[in-house]
């Protein structure tokens, strides 16, 4: 079965209660560097987990941090900027192909907003081509692209030379195509692009039970040399389409905003998301408003700064809670959101009625 990086994100955005320390690396392409960054990010965490632990546990908690700076050839298959998240129970290493500033961050739950921003932006596909004797299958996004399995089909199935295959023949071929995808899919379902020639990829896709199926074919050819042209192609769309369905949510929020809809006092929000309210978010991006979110009540309690190992930025902890209730959220730079808010919300229409009864003074004019 395929992997997915959308579903393997999915424990640290739910991830909550205990210490979880969140680290995000820039990564100038000099080890040295890098390095010495991951030894700051560690003396940070240090200052915020003394109150909390003894030495012993602290050494212990940042054990697999220390050992990960220290691996020298580790570090340096690491491309893109790193971000490193650990609790009591798990530790993991991220590279992430997206600039980030560097940050440490100790809370109850991890912080995640670049990790949103990368997700907003990336977009997961499968390319399957089909021959007449065989399948192969590729999984890709905008930064990574891998061969998964080529599949000759059984010898009853195969298109023989010089012959053609009757039609009940054919359709098992199809059939048992069908069969090894949905297997393979089974867990996670990214778009799906077919190329190959139109005999093919015509009575496959007929037949084919995978719904999130491009509506095209890439190319009406296929082979395994010219895969990586193919998924050149597929990326342009992707990327194109990613760009509009983000201008799409601005435009929303942008007109939600102007006809009184949108939402945007943060204590209103906080006590709203906890309670599933939230359709859709907007947060921005680069601006960090710290304080604790009670997550039954939805009360905030804002500093000026991050003080302790409970304190998060609350646009990230409301993120995360908009999401585990199964609202969207998008991220976007200050300048793009309306009125240069922090922080905007679209709730249900039933949400809609019952704030409009309610006046809510927010302790923060500015928000």
């Amino acid at each position: 079965m395929l992997s997915s990086k959308t579903v393997s994100m999915k424990p640290l955005l739910e991830s909550n209660n205990g210490i979880h320390l969140s680290a995000y690396i820039k990564n100038r392409g000099d080890l040295l560097d890098l390095q010495s960054q991951i030894l700051d990010a560690i003396g940070q965490a240090e200052e915020y987990l003394a109150p909390v632990m003894t030495l012993d546990e602290m050494t212990k908690f940042l054990a697999p941090i220390v050992l990960f700076q220290e691996d020298a050839k580790r570090l340096t298959r690491f491309k893109g900027s790193v971000g490193l998240f650990r609790t009591e129970q798990s530790f993991r290493a991220l590279s992430l192909p997206i600039e980030v500033e560097t940050s440490c961050i100790v809370a109850d739950t991890f912080h995640v907003k670049p990790i949103l921003r990368w997700l907003q932006v990336d977009r997961e596909f499968l390319l399957l081509g089909l021959e007449s004797g065989s399948a192969s299958l590729y999984q890709g996004d905008l930064h990574t692209f891998k061969h998964v399995d080529t599949v000759v089909y059984p010898e009853a199935l195969r298109v023989r030379k010089n012959e053609f295959l009757r039609k009940d023949e054919f359709n098992e071929t199809m059939e048992w195509l069908n069969g090894w995808i949905m297997n393979l899919t089974s867990v996670v379902r990214p778009r799906l692009f077919i190329a190959g020639k139109k005999g093919l990829t015509q009575p496959f896709r007929q037949m084919l039970q995978y719904e999130n199926t491009s509506s095209t074919p890439i190319l009406q050819s296929f082979s395994h040399q010219k895969s990586a042209d193919f998924c050149a192609q597929i990326r342009s769309n992707l990327k194109a389409e990613a760009e509009k369905s983000f201008e799409r949510a601005l435009i929303e929020f942008h007109y939600s905003a102007e006809v009184k809809r949108a939402k945007g006092n943060v204590f209103t929000i906080a006590k709203a998301a906890v309670q599933g309210k939230i359709k859709k978010l907007l947060i921005v991006d680069g601006i960090e408003i710290f304080g604790k979110l009670d997550r039954k009540s939805g009360e905030l309690k804002l500093n000026g700064h991050d003080l302790d190992h409970e304190d998060d930025d609350i646009l990230d902890d409301i993120a995360q809670t908009v999401l585990a209730h199964g609202g969207e959220v998008t991220i976007a730079a200050k300048n793009e959101i309306p009125e240069g808010r922090p922080i905007l919300a679209i709730m249900d229409e039933q949400s809609q009625l019952e704030l409009a009864n309610e006046k809510i003074v927010s302790k923060d004019p500015t928000f």
